[in-house]
């Protein structure tokens, strides 16, 4: 059972404040202010996430867990779905300036904002590539479809927008996000397989697909730990239930480690100690940003307000 808004992981927030008031914020080349870095704990790590605390969908920065945090996106349009770059500087998100969904990039300061995809077709959740070179999307250019479904195939294309490269032979019957290995020669990403949807593994060298063992459950939002050794993913449970889930690279090793609730889009800390993700309870559209230790363990605020937290990412570590 989750604990209350007010009392969830009190203790270990003070602590993590202590922390956080001894770093030092550090000015780097070009004027940026990068969050402090040390010491790493799941409460004060700076992180991006998307809220309605404008009264519209926008992306955010939490640098001080103890200050305000820093609104990243500004326009009427919602913003969603934030990827850093490795160096920690900008981020990658979607938007719908313009009435249709673009990948756009932002620095943290605020600075070079520019609409990287620019295409007729819907263009959406974008990934940053480890090596920061590259993007992966999903877009349905190309496919028509029904007013309530939005297929479509995975792309890359270069950090300034060039280069657009489809990855995917067969179209993906709904819109399913996918992520990097560490080593950036794979994507992990969703597949319905008659019905029944599991992870798959595409090979970048040669297109191949391989399907990951998988459950009678739909398992979505699968992302590679830093060391690439293990999986975090999120599977259906009964009625509107998910669970966050860890496993092996290979499908093996499968560990539960939360139920009760609806807890979606794992996030690895850099560390690979901790899985942040977006979470409510059973019934309810308010979601906040929990975490939960990767070899178990209570589960832990992390943002939490009367609004609307969702698809949170710590900040990579340098």
């Amino acid at each position: 059972m989750l604990p209350s808004k007010g009392s969830r992981g009190v203790r270990r927030q003070l602590l993590a404040l202590m922390g956080f008031l001894g770093a030092v914020v550090v000015v780097v080349a070009r004027g940026e202010n990068v969050p402090p870095q040390s010491p790493w704990s799941p409460e004060a790590a700076p992180l991006v996430y998307t809220s309605k605390a404008s009264g519209n969908s926008d992306i955010w920065l939490r640098s001080d867990p103890g200050g305000p945090p820093v609104r990243l996106t500004h326009d009427e349009a919602q913003d969603h779905w934030a990827s850093f770059f490795p160096s920690g500087t900008r981020i990658a998100y979607q938007s719908l300036r313009g009435g249709q969904r673009e990948i756009w990039v932002v620095g943290l300061d605020g600075g070079g904002l520019v609409n990287l995809s620019a295409h007729p077709a819907q263009d959406l959740l974008p990934e940053v590539s480890p090596d920061g070179e590259r993007i992966l999307f999903f877009s349905d250019r190309g496919i028509e479809h029904g007013p309530q479904e939005l297929p479509g195939h995975l792309y890359l294309m270069n950090a300034d927008g060039s280069a657009v490269e489809r990855i995917t032979k067969e179209p993906l019957t709904s819109t399913f996000a996918g992520t990097w290995s560490p080593d950036g020669r794979a994507i992990l990403f969703a597949r319905s397989f008659r019905g029944n949807v599991d992870l798959v593994r595409l090979d970048l060298a040669t297109g191949r697909e391989e399907r990951l063992p998988g459950t009678e459950a739909a398992e979505y939002g699968g992302r590679y730990s830093p060391d690439g050794k293990r999986i975090a993913f999120h599977a259906s449970g009964p009625g509107d239930e998910a669970r966050i889930m860890v496993m092996n690279a290979d499908g093996g090793g499968r560990r539960e480690l939360t139920r009760g609730g609806q807890h979606y889009d794992p996030h690895w800390s850099p560390d690979g100690r901790w899985l942040l993700f977006t979470g409510a309870p059973l019934g309810e559209r308010q979601f906040d940003l929990l975490a939960v230790p990767v070899d178990g363990g209570e589960v832990e605020t992390i943002v939490a307000t009367e609004l609307d937290e969702r698809s949170g990412s710590w900040l990579p570590r340098r």
